[in-house]
């Protein structure tokens, strides 16, 4: 079959059976030892990745002095939107709601999310955080740039 005729499931299909028959080669290919190895390597990584969000929780908790309630309404609340957004994925997925359906849906989602989060904390708190969310913004902004040449070298004299 032509691609073009394809639909986006069948697309979806074709890929995963690609991914599939891939990795089947891949193992095939990989020693008993090798493949303890990635499997270490999988998990190392993991534990790393929950290391690391652990450790930025337990800086945010003490920057912003959390109470132990707020923390627990903290993580209620992102806890509530990741369901919900999971669940929304999975109509989606499913074909019982189309994409705008699926965007508004995320918006309520964030929406809600936001609103119990600014009920929270404190307002030094929120200051903290849109303090915080800023220098985020500008330091995405900043590496994005990387490697595109400034202005400021032409015409300068040696």
């Amino acid at each position: 079959a032509e691609i073009k005729n394809l639909s986006k499931e069948d697309v979806k299909t074709e890929l995963d059976a690609l991914r599939e028959a891939m990795k089947a080669e891949v193992d095939a290919l990989l020693t008993d030892e090798q493949k303890a190895e990635l499997e270490q390597n999988k998990a190392d990584h993991q534990a790393k990745r929950q290391a690391y969000k652990d450790s930025s929780k337990a800086v945010m908790i003490a920057i912003l002095g959390m109470t132990s309630g707020q923390v627990s309404e903290f993580d209620t609340a992102n806890q509530e939107a990741r369901d919900a957004a999971k669940g929304l994925f999975e109509k989606a997925k499913n074909g019982d709601i189309d994409k705008d359906t699926l965007r508004e849906g995320l918006k309520t989602i964030f929406a809600t999310k936001n609103e119990k989060m600014s009920n929270i904390f404190d307002d030094n708190q929120l200051e903290i955080i849109k303090i915080h969310k800023a220098l985020e913004i500008r330091m995405k902004k900043h590496k994005s740039g990387k490697g595109k040449m400034r202005g400021g070298k032409k015409g300068s004299k040696g």
